[in-house]
């Protein structure tokens, strides 16, 4: 049992997911859930808003990276690498 995990402790376990079944990785990760104004308004979660549905969805990358905080644009340290499918490809730092 780990008592500590760093960013890249995250990226490297989520790359290794996608190694092991890239369909269940990309369908976790691109699962959000329609979530209230508190999650909205926390200071480190990221919360997905869409002109097209402006009801706020959460995932749990944005819930995992509001853990770690957000840099000076507002964004947490991990990010997906996407093909021209929008499938994940590979998780790095944002």
């Amino acid at each position: 049992m780990k008592e500590q995990i760093s960013i890249d402790d995250v990226i490297s376990f989520f790359n290794e997911m996608l190694e092991l079944d890239s369909g269940v990785t990309n369908s976790l990760i691109n699962n959000r859930t329609k979530c209230n104004d508190k999650f909205v308004d926390h200071p480190t979660i990221q919360v997905q808003q869409r002109v097209e549905d402006p009801s706020p969805k959460v995932g749990i990358l944005g819930i995992i990276n509001g853990m770690f905080g957000i840099n000076e644009h507002g964004f947490g340290p991990i990010c997906c690498e996407v093909d021209e499918d929008n499938k994940i490809v590979k998780f790095k730092r944002t």
